[in-house]
């Protein structure tokens, strides 16, 4: 028997954007910059302006939301049941939260639950040296386990430096991190 995948493009009533009154605040969204699902049927959007990641079930039901990330712009949900989540968190934009304390550029590990299992730096400093970020925006992770970064570097300078501090002459787009044990990733490659 031959299946066919629907072509529908008919929006559920259950997911919302901005300015919809027939949906809670908690169903809306402020620039969602990515989206995952699991095999559990769970469906994370990246609320990057809401500071939150949002989780739905497959119908479309509103479960729960996430609100320990920054701006999060990437994310990839690991294939599996309980999936660990990996979250790409921009910079601040503004002046007054440039610089603080675990603010900004870095990669968040979730588990499924949202509690954070480990983060790819403590103070979330940007920058081009390996390791950093500027804008992470695009994550995956391969069978090893590595992560694989696509980064906004050149519009996303500003946000991490502001105007007083010069562009470097050479951006790094794609960053790998490579899983060196089971809890640390020191090692990393950049394109």
């Amino acid at each position: 028997m031959k299946t066919r995948a629907s072509t529908s493009t008919r929006p559920t009533e259950r997911y919302s954007s901005p300015g919809d009154s027939r949906v809670s605040a908690r169903a809306s969204f402020n620039l969602p910059h990515n989206i995952g699902c699991d095999a559990d049927g769970w469906v994370y959007v990246a609320d990057r302006e809401n500071h939150r990641v949002q989780v739905f079930h497959g119908s479309g039901k509103f479960e729960t939301q996430w609100h320990n990330v920054h701006r999060p712009s990437g994310l990839f949900t690991a294939p599996g049941r309980e999936p660990l989540c990996y979250v790409g968190e921009a910079g601040p934009t503004f002046a007054f939260s440039r610089g603080a304390p675990n603010l900004g550029p870095r990669i968040s590990i979730l588990s499924a639950r949202g509690r954070s299992t480990r983060s790819s730096r403590k103070r979330a400093d940007g920058g081009v040296e390996p390791g950093k970020f500027i804008s992470p925006h695009g994550l995956t992770v391969d069978s090893h386990g590595d992560i694989y970064v696509a980064e906004v570097s050149v519009t996303g300078w500003g946000n991490v430096y502001g105007p007083d501090v010069p562009r470097p002459d050479h951006y790094r787009s794609l960053q790998k991190l490579v899983k060196v044990s089971s809890c640390t990733r020191t090692a990393s490659e950049a394109w």
